[in-house]
């Protein structure tokens, strides 16, 4: 028997604004452009840590993540651009893959690799 979990069950489970980044390019009007990164869409999700056991499977894969976030199906990041929680501006995850979509097919978990910056302490 397969249970599938109902969209509005999962919708309120969303507990997150997370803000997906990415790169901009202005023209400065002399050939060249200024690159920034900037919000391009904010969606709502969740966001948990790895399990030590989600750890050994992803070493075994030689899939390195630290994080996972759940969102609806569309509303996923691609791999190699940056999300944040909007709530927690300074911590930035660098997303590595999505997995695939849920038997229901109305969300996809996003294995996230946490970024670390000098001086910034290793925590989740």
């Amino acid at each position: 028997m397969t249970v599938t979990l109902d969209p509005a069950v999962f919708r309120s489970m969303l507990n997150a604004d997370v803000e997906v980044l990415g790169v901009t390019y202005t023209p400065d009007g002399q050939g060249g452009a200024t690159v920034t990164e900037a919000v391009l869409r904010t969606v709502r999700g969740r966001l948990r840590p790895v399990s030590p056991s989600e750890r050994m499977s992803a070493g075994r894969l030689e899939v390195d993540f630290s994080h996972v976030l759940y969102v609806e199906a569309g509303d996923e990041p691609t791999p190699g651009q940056t999300v944040r929680l909007k709530d927690r501006p300074a911590h930035l995850y660098r997303v590595v893959e999505n997995v695939e979509p849920s038997y229901a097919e109305h969300h996809v978990g996003v294995r996230l690799m946490r970024e670390h910056h000098p001086g910034e302490e290793a925590s989740s």
